[in-house]
C-alpha cells in the first residue's frame, strides 16, 4: 500500500510542477502587456513605457551574449560592439533610403542593421579564434574600445559624434500602424486617459523580437550546433576532437 502511495505521489510531483510552469507562464504573460499599459494610462507615469523599452532592448542584447559566454564558454568582453555597428549601420541606410521606402523604413531596416553586426563579429570572429580565456576577453575588450572611440570622433564623418544619431522619429517617416494606433486606440480608464502612444508601440515591437530570439535560441539550443557549443564549453579539446 505504501509503495502504491509513493507511486501515486511520484505521478502528481510532475503534473503538479507543469501546472505551476504553466501559472508562471500566464502570470508572466500578463504582466508584460499589463504594465506597460497601466503606465501609458496612470498619469504622470508614462515615461515608464519607455523605460521598458530601453530594459528590453538590453534583454535582447542578453539573449545574444548568453549564447557567447553562456552556451560556447567565450568571454566577450567586446560584444556591445556588434549591437553599435548594427544599431549605426541600421539607422544610416534608414536615412538615405526614407524616402524611397517610406512608413517600411523601420522594418526594413533590422536587416541591414543585423547584417552589419553579424559582419563585426564574424571578422572579429575569425582571426582571434586560436585565443582562449584571458586573452580572449583583452582582445575583445580592446575591440569595443577601438569601435566606442571612433564613433565618438565621427570616423569618416558620418557618426556625429559623441552627440551620435539624431533619432529615427526625428529623421525617419512614422512607421506603418503606428499613427492609426495613436488615433484609434484611446479612452479615459480610472487611472487616465490611455492612448496607444509612440512608446507603447515600440515596446510591442521589442518584446516582439525577444520572443522570436528566445524561440530561435530554443531550437538551437536542441540543435546540433546547439550541443557541439555546450560541448566545447565543457572540454574543447575533446569537443574538438
Amino acid at each position: 500500500m505504501a509503495k502504491n502511495t509513493l507511486t501515486l505521489g511520484a505521478d502528481r510531483g510532475p503534473k503538479a510542477l507543469t501546472l505551476t510552469k504553466k501559472l508562471l507562464y500566464a502570470l508572466s504573460i500578463f504582466l508584460v502587456f499589463a504594465v506597460p499599459v497601466t503606465f501609458q494610462a496612470a498619469e504622470g507615469l508614462s515615461f515608464l513605457v519607455r523605460i521598458l523599452v530601453i530594459v528590453g532592448i538590453w534583454v535582447l542584447l542578453a539573449l545574444g551574449l548568453n549564447i557567447v559566454v553562456g552556451y560556447a564558454g567565450l568571454l566577450d568582453l567586446g560584444y556591445i560592439a556588434f549591437y553599435a555597428m548594427g544599431a549605426y549601420a541600421g539607422v544610416l541606410i534608414g536615412q538615405a533610403f526614407s524616402d524611397v521606402l517610406g512608413g517600411a523604413t523601420y522594418w526594413v531596416m533590422l536587416v541591414p542593421g543585423a547584417i552589419a553586426g553579424a559582419v563585426t563579429g564574424l571578422a572579429l570572429g575569425f582571426p582571434i579564434l586560436r585565443l582562449r580565456g584571458d586573452y580572449l576577453a583583452i582582445v575583445t575588450l580592446g575591440f569595443g574600445e577601438i569601435v566606442r572611440i571612433s564613433l565618438n570622433n565621427n570616423i569618416f564623418g558620418i557618426t556625429n559624434g559623441a552627440t551620435g544619431l539624431p533619432r529615427g522619429g526625428e529623421t525617419l517617416i512614422m512607421p506603418w500602424g503606428m499613427q492609426w494606433l495613436a488615433d484609434n486606440i484611446r479612452f479615459e480608464t480610472p487611472l487616465g486617459y490611455f492612448f496607444f502612444g509612440p512608446n507603447l508601440f515600440w515596446y510591442f515591437v521589442v518584446v516582439g523580437l525577444c520572443v522570436l530570439a528566445i524561440i530561435v535560441i530554443r531550437r538551437l539550443d536542441d540543435s546540433r550546433l546547439g550541443r557541439a557549443w555546450i560541448a566545447m564549453r565543457e572540454n574543447e579539446v575533446a569537443a574538438s576532437a
